[in-house]
């Protein structure tokens, strides 16, 4: 892939698992397509320029990303602005090449889940890094898509870092990788990356994406991610 094929393909992967993990279509008059999630994750996108975009319709929570690809992108910006937008919060995209495979990383306190139990905790462990509450029931709902995985790692015996793989083509995303504030500086989230990196998902995989943190940035770039562009997320300012 070339670098535009690989932005998009990030994009691409960011919003498919959005659908997945549930969203809601709908048209305006020229057919133009506006998706928007049910609940958490709370975000909503469109495929025809954001100065059209409806957001006086929205929901008080709803966050409207900006990919930083184009010449488009202040433009769109300002339109959000004017509809009384701020931005809540920025991200970096990035990109690894998974050439050659990764090694195979064991770790007995990282583990793939798939129970009911499991990935109610996976949700409060999630839910207590981020510092937003995350619907169990999305995460229930998305863990029946065969290309979703999720992963959860203990220390000390207890529940303490979270992620979740999504897989689109040759490209594996990696979402939710977070460490509750009590097990954060300890290396759980690169041990986490470890176990991800050797994961079969992963092996199947070309290139591995993920939008990092400010925080995060510098752990992935120690692993050989590059940056692609940046994510302007916008939010209605609270009166």
């Amino acid at each position: 892939m070339n670098t535009n094929q690989l932005k998009q393909a990030n994009i691409d992967n960011l919003s498919a698992l959005w659908q997945t993990l549930g969203s809601h279509s709908s048209k305006d008059s020229r057919g133009n397509r506006v998706h928007c999630s049910a609940s958490w994750p709370h975000r909503c996108w469109s495929d025809f320029p954001v100065r059209l975009f409806p957001g006086a319709f929205l929901a008080p929570q709803s966050i409207v990303p900006v990919w930083q690809v184009g010449e488009q992108s202040r433009e769109q910006e300002q339109a959000l602005e004017e509809q009384g937008f701020t931005v809540a919060f920025e991200q970096q995209a990035m990109v690894l090449e998974l050439n050659p495979p990764a090694e195979c990383q064991t770790d007995n306190d990282i583990t793939i889940i798939n129970s009911e139990a499991d990935i109610i905790v996976w949700t409060s462990i999630a839910s207590a890094a981020f510092g937003y509450i995350i619907d169990p029931d999305v995460i229930l709902r998305g863990n029946q898509a065969p290309n979703l995985q999720l992963m959860l790692g203990y220390a000390q015996q207890r529940p303490a870092v979270t992620a979740l793989l999504y897989q689109t083509d040759d490209i594996v995303g990696v979402h939710q990788l977070g460490v509750t504030p009590e097990f954060r500086g300890k290396g759980l989230a690169s041990k986490m990356m470890a176990a991800l990196l050797g994961s079969d998902m992963v092996r199947r995989s070309k290139w591995m994406v993920l939008q990092a943190s400010a925080a995060g940035e510098p752990m992935y770039r120690k692993l050989g991610f590059r940056p692609q562009f940046r994510i302007r997320n916008y939010q209605r300012q609270k009166p």
